[in-house]
């Protein structure tokens, strides 16, 4: 199909190492004296979308997507969550502290409004968020939220991800550590390797890399190794519950994603009150943050985004002027490939046995079924506002 063949599409950097641009090392000092670092990318007067990278990244992924928020007419910003880039660590903090965070960062910043985008567990932070009322009013469209990590004890999840909630603690902590050093050899392999086969000189895309994991492991292993304890959590320890998300969700999943597994993906989507969920066959985890995948899943949420912010928040508007969306608003004359028809089908009904029942007095919804002992089906109602859905292909 052509619609999955574009969001499989590839796409190129065009910015190498943005550590020398100021709108990569903007800082902002919290209440509690801490600093959170800041990086922006894309269309500095568009519509502004955060966006959370998952447990190894850094703000610089942000430019990873510049041409794409420059093509959308977005502002793409991204902050260092503690012990990230130049953000001051924060011991035993919770994903609700990130929100609090953000709420500060958006204050100063004096954004009106804006997107939110998480990846992994990026997600989660970016669904803490959508708890937190005083930034959920300023949310706009649907928090887009792909492979979003589960926590170890959801239904489903693979045995080697389960085992992380019953490690001592101590061994919990080691991981990172462990884990550090194995990405520094291998990091500083492929550098010397990539260096090698281009004469000396490293693609723009991989400087960008390497800047990214640099800037992720410059304090040391201080906030991966808190984040990674914040990942071994249960369900019952999270200080945020998914049925309190205030704003509607767009959820995308892997089907052979290799960390979250797709009943538990499910089941995170049915604890949404409301959340549109898309599931991408032949994609792993890492695949939903390519540029293609991100490009993708913005282009489907832009128009809202500024029709929101136009109507709602008269974001780019002079005092006085008249709250309707101008046809060119945060548009670029380049095409976009993603608009394209999309195909869905849906199919909710493969390894569903440990999704539990949910019943409505509302009328529509996709109809929820979990396979019986003995193979059949039966019916557990309907999902209002909860579209389990499967994007598919003709391969």
């Amino acid at each position: 199909m052509e619609r999955l063949e574009s969001f499989r599409s590839a796409s190129r950097v065009r910015i190498g190492n943005p550590t020398s641009l100021e709108s990569a090392n903007l800082t902002f000092l919290m209440r509690d004296g801490r600093t959170v670092s800041v990086a922006e990318a894309g269309k500095p007067d568009g519509v502004p979308v955060f966006m959370m990278y998952g447990l190894g990244g850094s703000r610089l992924f942000v430019y990873y997507y510049n041409d794409i928020g420059v093509k959308l007419g977005l502002r793409l910003i991204s902050a260092d969550r503690p012990g990230r880039g130049l953000s001051t660590n924060q011991e035993k903090r919770t994903f609700m502290d990130w929100a609090l965070d953000v709420e500060e960062i958006a204050s100063q910043m004096k954004l009106p409004c804006f997107g939110l985008w998480g990846f992994s567990v990026g997600a989660l932070h970016a669904l803490a968020c959508a708890c937190h009322p005083p930034l959920a009013e300023k949310i706009l469209g649907k928090v887009i939220v792909v492979s979003t990590w589960a926590p170890p004890d959801t239904a489903g999840s693979k045995k080697r991800i389960k085992m992380l909630k019953y490690l001592p603690t101590g061994i919990q902590r080691s991981i990172p550590l462990v884990w550090n050093k194995a990405l520094e050899r291998l990091t500083e392999k492929q550098k010397k390797f990539l260096e090698k086969d281009f004469n000396g000189e490293l693609l723009p895309e991989d400087e960008l890399y390497f800047n990214i994991d640099n800037e992720a492991r410059r304090q040391g292993t201080k906030g991966f190794t808190e984040e990674f304890m914040m990942c071994c959590r249960s369900q019952a320890e999270l200080d945020f519950d998914l049925a309190s998300v205030l704003k509607p969700v767009r959820m995308y999943a892997g089907v052979d994603d290799t960390l979250v597994s797709i009943l538990a993906s499910r089941l995170l989507a049915f604890k949404i009150p409301e959340c549109d969920y898309t599931e991408v066959p032949g994609v792993d985890h890492d695949y939903l943050m390519r540029m293609s995948a991100v490009e993708y899943v913005l282009t489907e949420q832009r128009d809202r985004f500024l029709k929101e912010a136009v109507e709602n928040f008269a974001f780019g508007l002079p005092p006085g002027a008249s709250a309707t969306v101008p046809a060119t608003l945060g548009r670029s004359d380049q095409p976009v490939a993603s608009d394209l028809e999309i195909p869905y089908d849906c199919d909710i009904t493969k390894d569903m046995d440990d999704l539990p029942s949910r019943s409505s007095d509302t009328a529509g919804g996709e109809q929820l079924v979990v396979p019986e002992a003995d193979g059949g089906v039966e019916s557990n109602g309907t999902a209002p506002d909860c579209e389990i859905l499967c994007l598919t292909s003709e391969n």
